[in-house]
C-alpha cells in the first residue's frame, strides 16, 4: 500500500515528529531521554539503572567500591535531567582528600591544572558534603553552564537564594560526562562553583581549555558573561 508522502517524508513520520515535539515541550519526554535515544541508548533509564551507572563509574574510574543502595534520587524537576551522586566512600577512602582522588583519576584521561596544589586545603566550605552519607543532586543536562545565570556573581546568587553546584560535584560531573561521551564540559564558558568557598572567601571555577580541565578561582563578587553557575535541584 502506497504511503502518503509530504515532500520526501512519509506523513506518519511527520505526525510522530509533531507528537515528539509536543512531549518535549510539556516535559513528558526530557531532553536527556531524547539525547539518549539519538545515541541509540535506552532513553527510559530507571532509578536502579542510574545507581548502577554510578556504582560502575566509581569502580572503573575511581577504583572505589560504593554502596548506593540507600541513596534516593530526587524527584524529577522539569529541565533538571542530569543526576550527580557524591558517594561517602569517596571521602572515606581518600582520607579526607576527595579532590586529589578525583583529579588523579581525571589525569589518566586528560590534563588537569589547578590553581592550588591541594584543593582539599583551600576549598574549606561547601553547601553539600558527603561526610555523613552519600547524596544526590540534579542539574540541567548541558555541556555549558547555565546561561540563565551569566553575569551573576556568587554573592548575587546567595542573595537571591539560588543554590549552585559545588566544586566536587562539578569535577564528578566532568568525569561522568567523559565516561559517557569521551568529551568534556564548559568548552566556551566557566562553571562558577557557587556552592563552594575557598579559605579567603573566593569561589572556585572549572572549565576545559588549553587541552585540559582547569580549576581556577574568582572573588565572590566576580561576574561576567562567561562565568556561570549551574543551579541545583535537590
Amino acid at each position: 500500500m502506497k504511503q502518503n508522502m509530504i515532500g520526501d517524508v512519509p506523513g506518519n513520520v511527520l505526525g510522530m515528529l509533531s507528537d515528539l515535539t509536543s512531549k518535549l515541550q510539556h516535559g513528558k519526554i526530557t531532553s536527556r531521554q531524547f539525547e539518549l535515544f539519538l545515541k541509540g541508548k535506552n532513553p527510559f533509564v530507571g532509578e536502579d539503572d542510574i545507581l548502577a551507572e554510578w556504582t560502575t563509574l566509581y569502580c572503573d574510574y575511581l577504583g572505589l567500591t560504593v554502596d548506593l543502595s540507600g541513596v534516593k534520587i530526587p524527584e524529577h524537576k522539569n529541565g533538571f535531567d542530569r543526576i550527580i551522586i557524591v558517594a561517602r566512600e569517596l571521602l572515606m577512602a581518600s582520607n579526607g582528600r576527595p579532590y586529589t582522588h578525583v583529579i588523579e583519576a581525571m589525569k589518566k584521561h586528560f590534563p588537569v591544572w589547578t590553581y592550588s596544589d591541594d584543593l582539599n586545603k583551600v576549598i574549606v566550605k561547601n553547601d553539600r558534603w558527603p561526610d555523613k552519607s552519600s547524596y544526590t543532586v540534579r542539574f540541567r543536562d548541558r555541556v555549558e553552564a547555565d546561561e540563565e545565570l551569566k553575569n551573576r556573581s556568587a554573592d548575587d546568587l546567595a542573595k537571591d537564594g539560588i543554590s549552585g553546584i559545588t566544586c566536587l560535584e562539578r569535577l564528578l560531573y566532568e568525569l561522568k560526562y567523559f565516561a559517557e561521551t569521551g568529551k568534556n564540559l564548559d568548552i566556551d564558558n566557566w562553571t562558577l562553583c557557587s556552592g563552594s568557598r575557598c579559605s579567603a572567601g573566593s569561589v572556585p571555577g572549572v572549565d576545559f581549555g588549553g587541552g585540559g580541565v582547569r580549576v581556577g578561582w574568582c572573588p565572590s563578587s566576580g561576574a561576567r558573561s562567561r562565568l556561570r553557575s549551574r543551579s541545583v535541584a535537590v
